[in-house]
């Protein structure tokens, strides 16, 4: 592969000066077996007549990292590397522009270099042996760089990546309460100023700080970041910001205790957290992320759990007109008609299946997670639906006033089939299970049962055949 002469090598150690007419680069082979990355280096220094007695370092580009043993991995054919000061060279430079501050755009440079390594061991290790991150620390905790959200961005990523790599065991454990409160209040709509890649990248970073092992930075989030105060992210074009604020919530009423998730699951079901949800990530013509359903479908089911926590009889008789199909149902021949007890009993016991509330394979909140948050009383929403469902499936099927569990196993199985159609409305619902009445039901069972004794017929015949 080839390697090039960083032009900008003087300005990392003044003592290498680039001949006019020198070469500014060599062809070279690595032998990735020996892993003798120093001879590579002298080698590099000697066709390319650089001072020997100086110290240099080879680096990759995207993403930029010195390269050592570790990743001579990433060699290729036809590799370029680039031939720069040693990393102990770009550590000082760095330390001391970070250090200083005397200019903020000589801040962003060192920023902007040293987010570009931060994810190289190597250079991590360097900078923790000659600096250190409470470096960074300070500089968040200078009110002059919320004046600048591209070195303040910067120097999250940083320090993000860096607590990534958990280099020396300085990792999320580790962390600063300067940090933590600085990105609560980058979150919780304290901040002077708010920009979306900021917000992103803290997002992100307290629920790093969350999912450590330290009890102390643990406690520090829960208190610095009420889950409420997330609910506005949730309004915003950026969906990036909107699932960081959705997956932080969750996490945030993981790590509660019981009276705080009690509190937490009160704001869930407010109207700013529901009206957010719907006016915004579930807005109408706005594109579905998959990734922003999956982090709504934990919360909904939270809310589902807390509706469900008394659940007797649910207060249904608002939504379904009661009068009119008892009144309907008491007209038949008492062989004829169903009991009120007993349908209402199956009906809370499919909506609790539907809604996972009893644990069952054919669960359908991921399913139904546009409708759920678009109905105010979701349950009683559902359960008012079921039970239309049941009387009508009822009066489909002739059935007699012993056939409740067969007629409750129907109209479960049309649920779910309606259920798989994603609907995202209640009308939406309703228009898809009157579009599998009984009769309808009858003629897919037929149609799947064909194909699948053609399916085994035709693996009996394969394996004949085989």
């Amino acid at each position: 592969g080839a390697v090039i002469v960083d032009e900008l090598i003087g300005k990392w150690n003044a003592n290498v000066v680039l001949e006019a007419n020198g070469p500014m680069s060599a062809f070279v082979v690595i032998d990735k077996k020996s892993g003798d990355v120093n001879e590579v280096i002298k080698h590099v220094v000697q066709e390319l007549k650089l001072p020997p007695s100086e110290s240099y370092g080879l680096i990759f580009e995207e993403p930029k990292a010195f390269l050592t043993p570790d990743n001579l991995d990433r060699i290729s054919h036809g590799f370029m590397l680039t031939v720069t000061a040693a990393p102990s060279h770009y550590v000082v430079r760095l330390h001391d522009a970070l250090l200083n501050r005397s200019d903020f755009k000589n801040v962003e440079w060192a920023l902007t270099t040293l987010e570009a390594f931060s994810s190289d061991p190597c250079f991590v290790a360097c900078f923790y042996s000659l600096s250190n991150i409470h470096l960074l620390y300070d500089l968040l905790a200078d009110d002059r760089l919320e004046g600048s959200q591209t070195c303040l961005n910067l120097c999250l990523r940083s320090i993000c990546s860096m607590l990534d790599l958990g280099v020396q065991d300085i990792g999320w454990n580790t962390a600063s309460t300067i940090l933590v409160i600085k990105l609560a209040t980058l979150v919780t709509g304290r901040a002077k100023r708010e920009d979306s890649n900021v917000v992103l990248i803290a997002l992100r970073m307290i629920e790093n700080l969350l999912n450590s092992d330290n009890a102390t930075i643990r406690l520090l989030v829960l208190e610095e970041v009420p889950a409420q105060t997330l609910i506005r992210h949730l309004e915003k074009s950026d969906e990036r910001v909107a699932l960081a604020a959705l997956s932080l919530m969750n996490a945030l009423h993981e790590k509660s205790d019981a009276p705080a998730r009690e509190q937490i699951i009160k704001h869930f079901a407010s109207m700013p957290f529901r009206t957010a949800v719907s006016g915004s990530v579930l807005r109408e013509g706005r594109g579905r992320n998959a990734a922003l359903l999956c982090q709504l479908v934990p919360l909904q089911r939270l809310l589902i759990n807390e509706s469900t926590k008394f659940l007797g009889v649910p207060a249904a008789e608002s939504d379904v007109d009661a009068l009119l199909l008892v009144t309907e149902n008491s007209m038949r021949s008492s062989a004829a008609a169903w009991q009120l007890i007993p349908v209402w009993m199956h009906c809370i016991s499919i909506v609790a299946s539907v809604l996972g509330v009893i644990p069952s394979e054919e669960e359908c909140v991921e399913k139904l997670i546009e409708l759920l948050f678009r109905c105010d009383s979701s349950l009683d929403s559902l359960f008012a639906v079921t039970v239309q469902l049941f009387h009508r499936t009822w009066r489909e099927m002739h059935a007699s006033h012993d056939e409740h569990d067969k007629v409750a196993n129907v109209v479960h199985e049309q649920l779910r089939r309606a259920a798989n159609h994603r609907p995202t409305n209640l009308n939406m619902l309703e228009d898809l299970l009157l579009a599998l009445p009984y009769w309808k039901m009858k003629e897919l069972w037929k149609r799947e049962l064909i194909e699948k004794e053609n399916n085994q017929l035709g693996s009996e015949l394969v394996e004949r055949v085989l």
